[in-house]
């Protein structure tokens, strides 16, 4: 009976001194709605392209409801590729047939905004700084620096909008853009 005893308290005190502790992750994907940038064949000077918001559906996603304790969700990478299908006539009226590039970038920036408490907050979690290697070298796909950020607050948010800001100049034809963001969720006890 004592035995018994220390055994159960014991076990209740590793759970306590457990609290928010992960003991395992999971993954998930979002795909976004295409981006499309517009050009033309003319296209000299600076991009002006207002914020485009997403909703993050992430919580909707099969899978992640069934999760019975999160303890952190953080972006492990995103991800932007020129579409397939940038050059059809239907989304680039300008199409040139000329492979599409990231050339016309300087700097792309992705935040989350959501109410949280009551309080709009904004939090940066992904990025292609000014300077990034990728910059200027044809590429086809950028690969966005990542933040080491916990969001857990902004998924669970009823109102969490991804946000993605860029700069740089016009590109000489439509370009558009398939992004998708991967994220690491970690489970265990709160």
């Amino acid at each position: 009976m004592v035995k018994t005893l220390l055994s159960i308290s014991l076990a209740g005190l590793l759970l306590v001194g457990c609290s928010d502790t992960t003991l395992g992750t999971k993954s998930f994907t979002e795909s976004l709605d295409q981006i499309v940038i517009p050009g033309g064949p003319v296209s000299i000077g600076e991009l002006t392209l207002e914020d485009i918001p997403f909703p993050l559906d992430l919580r909707d996603q099969e899978g992640y409801s069934a999760l019975s304790v999160i303890t952190s969700v953080h972006v492990r990478s995103a991800t932007f590729t020129i579409s397939v299908n940038t050059d059809v006539p239907t989304l680039d009226p300008f199409a040139d047939n000329n492979p599409d590039n990231f050339d016309f970038l300087s700097g792309v920036v992705l935040t989350l905004t959501a109410t949280i408490d009551g309080v709009s907050q904004t939090r940066q979690v992904a990025s292609l700084p000014d300077g990034d290697p990728q910059i200027g070298s044809n590429a086809s796909v950028l690969n966005l620096r990542v933040d080491d950020v916990d969001i857990r607050d902004f998924v669970e948010a009823p109102d969490v909008q991804l946000v993605v800001s860029a700069t740089g100049t016009v590109p000489p034809d439509y370009v558009v853009i398939d992004p998708v963001i991967n994220f690491r969720v970690g489970i265990g006890i709160r």
